[in-house]
């Protein structure tokens, strides 16, 4: 048998043929094993739209990126449609892990319309996206991978565990569970406190975080709840971190805000809160800031600014109205006011117990508890109020809101009329005229109805004056004391002829319009022209057709002196008409030069300067000529 010699070109082709074979056997497995986690489609060709599709049924599909599950697909159908995109039918859902907050985003319909490199995933024939614990329906919509963003144009609605909403389109971000509604857009939270009442957000489009429970609303703005309800261009709300009720809402652009209560009941007056608690609240300004109480839908604070009007409400027809720049105000978890503050051009109108008055100030404020109302002036605006016969202006008012009295500090200024015509005389001069007042503090109590100025007072009316430390004028029939020192400046003109100054000085003056008499008393001067007289006490009388000054009756160590002349007596009368002054009770004259002269009555006539002593045991009376 001939040996036969082993050829290395042969062994070395066998070997090249095996390794191959070996090869392509690991590239089949591999391709076995992935085409069992992706089903692969042929490449796309130009004419596949005369090709038969092959459909594929039942898929459940795994996608991995970088070792780690991508997304997992399940559905009835798979097959590659005419328009050559890929296509998932029947009960199809879409699955993308921890891609929510770390949760599952799940996304079915009816359809799915994928491009072969999952960039998006169309879907079709109602459409639902659940990620954590939102919940998106629409007809359809479009999921982009890389962006892990949902975009629709068609009506769209939302759900979670206490908010709910609908739009004609929406765009949502899974990452950070951003969702953003446009076009007639409605959202419902539920409270806790209050489920049956819940807060609905209206507007052109809505921009709502939900991991962070905050949204924006604008166009149209609208949030209301039973009867409360408020406008804006721009709403802005925020949810306490259980979601459980609103934390805060900030409005802007013309925002108009109606508030309503829900307690009929009365309130404590010993509380925090008013005596009278409105029904309703209407809120005008530019912008509002609102934070609720944790666990209940009653107003925790409120901030506005720009132009703010505040009318408030009560049952009785009461109400108040405020404009201002700025108002800060703070509620008690029973939705009475703890403390309310305005600032820049403030005015506040009041209605109440048939009284109506006004108060103006740079600054106001009013503490819940002590129910004071303070009014501080700015650069702009004194404080001021006015209620019905008077109008006050001063650095600071201090107005009691219970007991209706009121304080006022800082060169105060008080005006006083006579509204109704059967009212008493308010001025002790001039009769009807207004009354002018200055002090450097006032108090009024409101249950006495009445006024006391302390501090370098000065009063006026038309052309009388008058200066005191200390003036008391009571409203109810119009009576009036002065005391620590007065002075009076009274221009009289008896006969219609040339005027002229009568001043009186004393250390109490009591003023009674029901006798028309005004008093004088302690160390009483009165000067008139070139006579001076001195008493103990001074009544002036005035006539009952226009309040003018009658008569002034001196008593008590009456002195007249006149240029050289001085007389004494125990009583005076002066006549402004007859401008005379008639001394009885044992008068004596004395003249610097001349001597002394004593009768039974004396008189000094101011016209001409004569003076004339009279005495009733004799045949004539002795006349004495000064003159000039």
């Amino acid at each position: 048998m001939k040996k036969q010699r082993i050829r290395p070109a042969l062994i070395f082709k066998v070997f090249i043929a095996l390794f191959m074979l070996a090869a392509v056997s690991l590239i089949i497995q591999n391709f076995v094993s992935r085409s069992r986690l992706k089903p692969r489609v042929p490449v796309v060709e130009t004419e596949i739209a005369e090709q038969k599709v092959e459909t594929t049924e039942e898929i459940h599909h795994f996608q991995l990126r970088r070792g780690k599950l991508d997304y997992e697909v399940r559905a009835a159908r798979h097959y590659i449609g005419d328009d050559g995109l890929y296509h998932l039918e029947g009960d199809v859902q879409l699955k993308f892990p921890g891609r929510a907050d770390g949760e599952d985003v799940v996304l079915t319909a009816g359809e799915i319309v994928h491009d072969r490199e999952n960039a998006f995933f169309r879907m079709l024939g109602g459409a639902v996206l659940a990620a954590k614990d939102i919940r998106i329906e629409a007809e359809s919509f479009e999921y982009q991978t890389e962006e892990e963003r949902l975009l629709t144009d068609r009506p769209v609605k939302f759900t979670s565990e206490r908010i709910s909403g609908s739009a004609k389109e929406a765009v949502y971000r899974a990452t950070n569970q951003r969702l953003i509604l446009r076009n007639e857009v409605r959202l419902s939270f539920t409270t806790a406190s209050d489920p049956s009442r819940p807060v609905q957000i209206e507007g052109n489009e809505l921009d709502y975080l939900h991991s962070q429970g905050s949204g924006t609303i604008r166009g149209d703005a609208r949030i209301h709840a039973g009867e409360n309800f408020a406008d804006a261009s721009l709403i802005q709300f925020e949810l306490f971190s259980n979601k459980e009720n609103l934390r805060k809402v900030l409005m802007q652009g013309d925002v108009h805000l109606v508030t309503t209560s829900q307690d009929s009941s009365p309130s404590d007056p010993n509380s925090e809160e008013q005596a009278a608690r409105p029904e309703r609240r209407e809120l005008r300004a530019r912008k509002v800031m609102i934070r609720a109480w944790h666990n209940s839908q009653e107003i925790r604070s409120l901030e506005a600014e720009g132009k703010c009007y505040l009318r408030q409400d009560t049952a009785g027809g009461e109400f108040i109205e405020t404009t201002a720049d700025r108002l800060d105000i703070q509620f008690n978890h029973k939705g009475g006011m703890r403390t309310f503050h305005a600032r820049g051009h403030v005015n506040m109108a009041e209605q109440r117990e048939g009284e109506s008055r006004t108060v103006r100030g740079g600054v106001l404020s009013i503490e819940g508890k002590k129910q004071i109302l303070h009014v501080e002036s700015s650069e702009e605006s004194r404080a001021r109020i006015r209620a019905g016969d008077y109008e006050i202006e001063a650095d600071v008012l201090d107005i009691m809101l219970n007991s209706r009295n009121l304080e006022a500090a800082g060169e105060v200024n008080v005006i006083m009329t006579s509204q109704k015509a059967e009212a008493p005389a308010v001025g002790f001069f001039g009769g009807t005229d207004a009354i002018f007042v200055k002090a450097e503090e006032m108090r009024y109590s409101g249950k006495n109805r009445r006024f006391m100025f302390t501090g370098d007072v000065k009063v006026w009316q038309g052309k009388e004056t008058m200066l005191t430390q200390e003036m008391t004028i009571f409203r109810e029939g119009g009576n009036m004391v002065c005391r620590e020192g007065v002075e009076t400046h009274i221009t009289v003109n008896p006969k219609g002829e040339e005027e002229y100054d009568l001043e009186i000085r004393a250390d109490t003056l009591e003023y009674k319009p029901s006798s028309r008499r005004l008093t004088y008393s302690g160390d009483v001067i009165v000067k008139v022209e070139a006579s001076e007289l001195k008493a103990d006490e001074l009544i002036i009388r005035l006539s009952e057709e226009d309040n003018k000054i009658q008569t002034l009756l001196a008593s008590g160590d009456v002195e007249v002196i006149r240029e050289l002349y001085r007389a004494e007596g125990q009583k005076a009368v002066f006549n402004l008409e007859k401008e005379t002054i008639q001394l009885s009770g044992n008068p004596v004259l004395t003249h610097q030069q001349k001597g002394r002269v004593q009768g039974d009555k004396l008189t000094f006539y101011l016209s001409d300067d004569r003076i004339i002593v009279e005495n009733k045991g004799r045949e004539r009376s002795e006349t004495v000529i000064k003159k000039s």
